[in-house]
């Protein structure tokens, strides 16, 4: 339906990974495209070099971004709809100039 894998890894680092590290992780390890990797989180297990990963691998980006936008909130809905609004109005500012 979502055409996600759900997965909770755990491995040992000296230092916390971070979503960055995790991701790059995951990718090494499953051999899967970091763009389809979404990071739920990473917690440390205390006294222990132990990290657990909790992630979704996605079969492609567009799943992801789809998945993504159905999470997000009415506010954040409006926000990117603003930005877009934004990005779209200054791209057609910057065409009318070169065409001058």
């Amino acid at each position: 339906m979502f055409n996600r894998q759900e997965l909770l890894l755990e491995f040992e680092a000296d230092v916390n990974p971070g979503f960055a590290g995790a991701k790059k992780k995951i990718s090494e390890e499953l051999n899967k495209n970091e763009e389809n990797i979404d990071v739920i989180g990473v917690k440390s297990i205390f006294g222990r070099k132990k990290f657990q990963i909790e992630a979704k691998i996605y079969d492609s980006k567009e799943d992801l971004e789809k998945i993504k936008n159905l999470e997000m909130t009415g506010k954040q809905r409006k926000e990117k709809i603003k930005a877009d609004r934004e990005k779209k109005k200054e791209s057609q500012s910057e065409e009318k100039k070169s065409a001058e």
